[in-house]
């Protein structure tokens, strides 16, 4: 039994380790192409892609602060269907607000 745990344990950080290892090398080389791209004088057109990732993140954010929020009607004594509610009614209330806030953002420019 100890042997699958530690097999376990090894495949995790394996597939972690192999991930991160992805990340840096994409990363590393997107760098290095902006860095060419500088260096010879290259103009780069304005991202379209910013303003998605502004608005993933938004959307993401206020995911995070709905679940949060939805957490902590688990501990109510309340019905299924009025738990329910509450938690669905609070992530879209909360994802909605992250989503007019990433687009605040992106409208001003910040980020």
């Amino acid at each position: 039994m100890e042997q699958i745990l530690y097999l376990e344990a090894i495949f995790a950080f394996m597939f972690f380790s192999t991930v991160a290892a992805v990340v840096i090398t994409v990363a590393t080389y997107v760098y290095r192409i902006k860095k060419m791209k500088i260096e010879y004088g290259v103009e780069e057109e304005p991202s379209r892609n910013r303003n998605r990732v502004i608005h993933f993140v938004g959307l993401l954010f206020g995911l995070g602060i709905g679940l949060l929020i939805s957490a902590g009607f688990s501990g109510m004594t309340l019905t299924e269907d009025t738990a329910d509610l509450l938690t669905w009614g609070t992530l879209f209330i909360c994802t909605g607000c992250g989503l007019l806030l990433a687009h605040q953002f992106a409208e001003r420019g910040v980020g």
